[in-house]
């Protein structure tokens, strides 16, 4: 009981920190893949200090339970607005519909018992999620690489698939998605699309948003 209260005295004091401005510039371009973080070398030092992100030049989050509980933390207040219904993501074999699931608010979707592996990217404007889900036949694994666009969509391409594909061979998954982030001041209509496309033998689902 005793640990079950400190965790959560620590949880409480961390979802405190990262609502401190110093904290959050930080950590919000880390989690996002931002490819020039302008943070303070101050207020790098100090979340270092804090325990929030590892030494060293290599700029990420201090260890995996950070890495699932930042995030979530960051978004709670949005999470909790959403109600929860897995019916229509989830089949008749208990696995995901991956198509029907990015149309929603994943961390939201995943709270209905499965589990979210990040692997951020700063500087490389990526950020790999692989979402772990139990199903009868055994645990389903789905890939999704979020990219922002930078310059002619077939570049991005030409980046995101191959990566998606290798991320799909490292982890074993059934299916891979691969997210364009458009940051461009266009039309809605010019930024979402859907399309298929197929990369060293696999099939990847394009998003664009």
């Amino acid at each position: 009981e005793v640990l079950i209260q400190g965790r959560v005295v620590h949880l409480d004091q961390l979802a405190d920190k990262l609502q401190e401005e110093r904290v959050r510039s930080v950590i919000e371009p880390l989690l996002s893949g931002a490819d020039r973080p302008n943070f303070a070398p101050d207020d790098y030092d100090y979340v270092r200090d804090l325990g929030l992100i590892a030494p060293g030049d290599d700029l990420r989050i201090a260890n995996p339970i950070y890495a699932e509980v930042i995030p979530r933390a960051l978004t709670f207040a949005t999470q909790k607005g959403l109600r929860q219904q897995t019916a229509w993501y989830v089949n008749a074999g208990g696995g995901l519909e991956g198509g029907k699931l990015l149309q929603a608010f994943l961390q939201r979707v995943l709270n209905g018992g499965g589990r979210i592996v990040r692997e951020y990217g700063i500087g490389r404007q990526r950020v790999d999620l692989l979402l772990q889900w139990p199903r009868p036949l055994g645990e389903q694994r789905i890939v999704i690489e979020c990219k922002v666009r930078r310059g002619r969509l077939d570049k991005t391409l030409e980046q995101g698939l191959p990566q998606t594909a290798g991320y799909m061979d490292r982890c074993g998954a059934d299916a891979g998605h691969l997210v364009i982030f458009d940051r461009d001041e266009k039309p809605w209509e010019e930024k979402v699309f859907r399309r298929s496309e197929e990369f060293d033998g696999k099939r990847i689902e394009v998003w664009g948003m």
